[in-house]
């Protein structure tokens, strides 16, 4: 967008993710709720879409709504009519329909939007249209649906009207085809000037379709009911689509959908929030108002040109920020405060505040729930892999995490982080409540040897320098350089960095290690140690 959407969040806990394809089914992403008060328009949202200029459009109950990311505008209709539909041609013009009205969104010579209606090009005897129920196109024709007629313009002029046999109850253009679903006679498709009914389409008869996608190529559909959940329509006629998430379809009614990430599909439903599935059926999200959403009644789900999420609610806007790797895990996953996590052999685990938990990453099943690994009861501080080891550092000690078992290999209470350092190939430090500890790889996996004396800080923040120094970072007293030298079994020296070495504060500072460089981050701003000076 122009003006970027600018969001704050609070996050309770971020994940490197391996390859998991195109869609995470871990947790739930960010989601930004634009409530009625906020936007200051009616409740609903029925139709949704972008302009050009990545600012969107909303067909609401008070009129047209349009957000730059920052601002809000409403525009009434003449006849101040809901609005029920509005949508972008490929040559950028905002067509938008509404209760006996039909026409477009102009910029005139001042830079505001205004409407202007077709209505005046529409023979008086179909001029009493009702509502147009959706917007779309077909060859270079613009098509608006109402219950009773579909008008298709070209130029801004009508060219014909298609009368309804009984009554449309919507309409899709879907490669290029033409359909109108109309009560009576089914779903037709408008080929020459004739509504020709689908072949095989009598299953779905009189039933209410809200949503059709193209599916798996070729002109094969993927059609979704209020009712009866989905049907494939092939050229093997039209079945039911025997997937998991369709018995889903059929509690929670299907009333919108749209394809995101090539491969996926957002279905927008009556009673129980969003859902998204692949394109075997297995459902990879289920968001409700229990998750986030403000409302469970999705009327219009849009995908944006960051392959994000909009959705038009029942009462309310909510934006989904699906095409990010950060998800969130809320508190009725019952794991506790999240410090950590790591994902390993087709698992995720979780260190937390209660302990460490796990899950499998590659279950279909999204709503299986996290649970506690035994003898992990209590803080996590750490999870990371040594050499095919996963370890797990904890307030009661470190332990090695097989599957969904721990075993533990240390009792020196909190184990902060673990580092293979440089100089010395085979072992293992790590930083505790007290000090430094070491281990020593025997037989394929590390046992523990002994305390490194001579230092006792508590060692949580460190990083290994190109000359094999550790650097660390006390919370509360500054930058400490430390000399192991030729043993692990004491070191040989430390050094003590403050206020008084060029550093801002002996408080709130970091170490890290960028492009192979130590660096402190404090409150004003990076630092760096300087060798030859011997401050920062």
């Amino acid at each position: 967008m122009v003006k970027n959407l600018i969001f704050l969040a609070f996050l309770l806990s971020s994940f490197a993710f391996e390859a998991l394809g195109d869609f995470i089914n871990i947790g739930v992403p960010y989601i930004h709720n634009f409530p009625k008060k906020e936007y200051k328009a009616g409740t609903q949202n029925w139709s949704i879409t972008q302009g050009q200029q990545g600012f969107m459009y909303f067909a609401n109950n008070s009129g047209l709504l349009t957000f730059d990311g920052i601002k809000w505008q409403l525009y009434q209709m003449p006849n101040s009519s809901v609005v029920r539909s509005v949508f972008k041609n490929d040559d950028g013009q905002i067509y938008m329909g509404a209760y006996n009205e039909l026409g477009k969104m102009i910029t005139d010579n001042s830079g505001k939007m205004k409407f202007i209606s077709f209505k005046r090009f529409i023979p008086t005897e179909f001029q009493n249209f009702d509502d147009i129920w959706n917007i779309t196109t077909y060859t270079d024709q613009i098509v608006f649906q109402s219950y009773n007629f579909a008008f298709l313009f070209k130029n801004d002029s009508v060219l014909s009207v298609i009368r309804a046999p009984s009554r449309f109850q919507n309409s899709y253009q879907i490669n290029g085809h033409l359909y109108f679903n109309d009560s009576e006679n089914g779903l037709l498709e408008y080929d020459s000037g004739k509504l020709i009914p689908l072949v095989g389409s009598e299953v779905i008869k009189h039933e209410e379709i809200w949503a059709i996608l193209p599916f798996r190529g070729g002109d094969n559909l993927l059609i979704f009911t209020l009712d009866k959940g989905a049907f494939i329509c092939d050229e093997h006629g039209i079945k039911s689509w025997e997937v998991p998430a369709n018995s889903l379809f059929k509690k929670f009614q299907v009333f919108s959908a749209t394809i995101i990430h090539d491969n996926y599909m957002a279905v927008g439903t009556v009673q129980d929030g969003l859902l998204i599935i692949d394109q075997d059926g297995n459902v990879l999200q289920h968001i409700n108002r229990q998750k986030g959403l403000q409302n469970n009644t999705v009327l219009k789900v849009f995908a944006d040109k960051d392959k994000n999420l909009w959705l038009g609610l029942d009462n309310g806007i909510d934006y989904l920020n699906i095409n990010s790797p950060l998800t969130f895990l809320q508190q009725p996953e019952g794991i506790g405060a999240g410090y950590t996590s790591i994902i390993y052999k087709g698992k995720i685990y979780l260190g937390t505040n209660q302990g460490l938990y796990i899950k499998d990453l590659e279950d279909a099943d999204s709503n299986e729930k996290f649970h506690l690994i035994p003898g992990t009861n209590g803080q996590v501080w750490y999870l990371g892999i040594h050499d095919d080891n996963l370890l797990c550092g904890h307030n009661n000690g470190t332990f090695i995490i097989e599957g969904e078992k721990a075993r533990q290999i240390s009792k020196i209470q909190g184990a902060w982080r673990f580092m293979q350092l440089k100089r010395f190939p085979g072992y293992l430090i790590g930083g505790t409540y007290g000090g430094l500890i070491y281990f020593k790889k025997q037989n394929g996996e590390w046992k523990y040897v002994d305390q490194i004396k001579g230092f006792n800080e508590s060692f949580r923040v460190f990083e290994e320098d190109e000359n094999g120094n550790l650097w660390m970072s006390h919370g509360f007293k500054g930058i400490f350089m430390i000399d192991l030298g030729t043993n692990l079994d004491q070191i040989k020296s430390y050094k003590y960095y403050d206020r008084l070495s060029g550093l801002p504060s002996n408080y709130n500072l970091n170490i890290y290690k960028i492009k192979d460089r130590i660096v402190v981050t404090s409150k004003v701003g990076l630092y760096e140690y300087n060798p030859k000076t011997d401050r920062f």
